[in-house]
């Protein structure tokens, strides 16, 4: 992940240098399946319909959370649309009032 974005005051949390190990990765599997990592590793489901994403984290330890991963964790469980443009995916959340951003990484 590459950063979040508050839209309602325009500030953007960007990955903090510092935890290059808690990168916060998202793997999509199949048509249905992601896994990924934060500080620990996790699987789940997704669904898409009519462009909002809904995250189903089946599998995953909060152990030794950081704060860049607990504030992943947390937007997943209030995911409102999604869209992709230039090798980038944007998830919004809370009311599409904030919004994840993901970079792709290429051959992973």
């Amino acid at each position: 992940m590459e950063s979040f974005v508050d839209l309602s005051d325009c500030s953007i949390a960007n990955q903090p240098d510092n935890i290059n190990v808690f990168i916060v990765r998202l793997k999509v599997l199949d048509s249905d399946s992601i896994s990924g990592n934060t500080a620990n590793e996790f699987v789940g489901s997704y669904s898409i319909h009519n462009n909002k994403i809904d995250f189903n984290i089946h599998s995953l330890t909060e152990i030794n959370e950081p704060e860049w991963a607990k504030k992943f964790l947390e937007a997943a469980k209030n995911t409102d649309y999604v869209f992709i443009r230039q090798s980038k995916l944007f998830i919004f959340y809370e009311q599409s009032t904030k919004v994840m951003v993901f970079t792709e990484i290429k051959g992973e």
